[in-house]
């Protein structure tokens, strides 16, 4: 269940959307909001904890993201499919 997000909107920084949440067109969302509902609403602010949680979660992302990419390209070269080592430079440094 994605958020739906019309044109115009602007999300700053540390903010949460709720799964199923409209954000109609040209609203703009204060850093370190919680949003949701249909139409959407500010329910309040977030906490540090939310805030470190967010950011420890992503680096995890991009973390596992490494190791799959990785293992891909081991399985590829393994099985003669043709991966460029350099795209992997490009997308994960």
């Amino acid at each position: 269940m994605g958020a739906i997000v019309l044109d115009g909107v602007i999300i700053n920084d540390n903010c949460i959307i709720g799964a199923g949440t409209l954000i109609t067109q040209g609203k703009i969302i204060p850093e370190g909001s919680l949003v949701y509902g249909n139409p959407m609403r500010i329910v309040r602010n977030i906490t540090d904890v939310e805030k470190e949680s967010i950011c420890t979660n992503a680096l995890n992302y991009v973390e596992k993201a490494k190791k799959l990419f990785k293992n891909l390209l081991t399985i590829g070269f393994h099985y003669g499919i043709m991966f460029k080592r350099v795209s992997a430079r490009l997308i994960f440094g």
